[in-house]
């Protein structure tokens, strides 16, 4: 009862963290103007490089939009040979027909039918360009130096302690030798003794049976004592063959891999303009080598769309292969950190790598006989636009 109440108040923390992250990103789609100024001869080639460097720039629409023109220029003269031109932008949804590759391939092919002079170009642009915030303070270099500098310090190596071998229990074995060792003395007084009263008295044929007694009995030590050195021997052997068995075994040694196990993936997907919340599926096979360190992979994928506005513009897979390490705090809660390879199944066909790490709970038992773990994870992937992605998976496995 009490495994099962803590795994629900979990379950409840990470789906309440989890969806209150996704209120973060913010939509920037306000149109803006950009003009421009120069010779009145040569503006035509001004304003096709005035696009070209705006269809090649990132620094005002991020993610999956570029800047779109969405009305003509309009020029007026400012001097006697000077004149300046206006052309309003908005961000929009980068697609199969209109992409990056495809504007500059055009504007390109248009500058090449133009006098293109070589004046020097001014933008300005009505909206402040989007700069990536840097935290480089002097705490910070400090607290890195001094991470790097524990780094490098090697532990000391623990001396390998080795059990002492345990010897087999001899005692009640020499304790019946010593009995039979006394036996045998005594049996030997006593031959003396008879030997000597029957001198007197009785007979040599008395005596010869009394020497093949004595005989016998002797015969009958010896085999005694050849069963309890070989019973010995046999203790011993057992024994050593037992303490190198319990050496040879750890306690991960009867773990194997868990090949069975797969995870059912909330994705939430952003830039700094854009967000959506998409699903995924993952087989995670694992192994733990000890009680504190394991590995597991990661063979997903999931679903990517592209809105514009309320219309739909592109739904693709995304493939993902990765390999994460594992450190377990306790039997319950770990951290891991892996890398990944991203495979977009769109028209770009684009691939990127990703680097991920997060922390999860092992439920002691399994919750409705099938989830035996939750975790989340916090990824940021190598595309042009940065992507960050949360993801909050329930692990189960057969």
């Amino acid at each position: 009862m009490g495994n099962s109440l803590q795994s629900i108040l979990v379950l409840v923390f990470l789906s309440l963290s989890f969806f209150s992250w996704s209120s973060y990103a913010k939509i920037n789609r306000k149109p803006f103007n950009i003009s421009i100024s120069g010779n009145s001869k040569a503006m035509k080639g001004l304003q096709k490089r005035a696009e070209l460097k705006m269809a090649r720039s990132t620094a005002y629409c991020r993610g999956f939009y570029m800047p779109k023109a969405i009305s003509t220029w309009s020029c007026k003269k400012s001097a006697p040979r000077t004149t300046t031109c206006k052309l309003q932008y908005k961000c929009k949804v980068t697609t199969t027909k209109f992409n990056r590759s495809s504007e500059v391939r055009r504007l390109k092919k248009d500058l090449s039918k133009l006098r293109v002079s070589k004046e020097r170009l001014k933008i300005k642009v009505s909206r402040k360009p989007y700069r990536r915030k840097t935290y480089k303070t002097k705490k910070l270099v400090k607290k890195l130096s001094a991470v790097k500098a524990a780094s490098t310090v090697k532990p000391k190596p623990i001396p390998k302690i080795t059990p002492p071998k345990p010897v087999a229990s001899k005692s009640i074995i020499e304790s019946e030798l010593d009995e039979l060792s006394k036996f045998n003395e005594s049996d030997t007084v006593d031959e003396a003794l008879v030997k000597s009263d029957l001198d007197q008295d009785l007979s040599e044929g008395l005596d010869d049976d009394l020497d093949e007694d004595l005989d016998e009995l002797n015969e009958e030590v010896e085999k005694k004592t050849e069963k309890l050195e070989k019973s010995s021997a046999d203790s011993d052997s057992d024994e050593e063959e037992e303490s190198e068995s319990s050496d040879d075994e750890s306690p991960y040694t009867s773990n194997p891999a868990k090949l069975a196990a797969f995870s059912f993936d909330f994705i939430q997907v952003a830039d700094d303009f854009d967000s959506l919340v998409t699903m995924g599926l993952s087989w995670t096979p694992r192994k733990d080598f000890n009680s504190k360190i394991g590995m597991r992979g990661q063979f997903g994928l999931k679903s990517l769309k592209i809105f514009s506005g309320t219309s739909l513009e592109e739904t693709f897979i995304v493939y993902e292969l990765g390999l994460y390490l594992n450190l377990n705090f306790n039997a319950n809660l770990y951290a891991e950190v892996g890398y990944l390879l991203q495979k977009w199944n769109n028209t770009a066909a684009d691939s990127h790598s990703s680097f991920s790490f997060g922390v999860g709970y092992k439920f002691t038992d399994k919750v409705m006989k099938i989830f035996d773990r939750v975790f989340i994870d916090y990824s940021t992937v190598s595309n042009e636009s940065s992507n960050r992605e949360l993801k909050f998976s329930t692990g189960f496995s057969f």
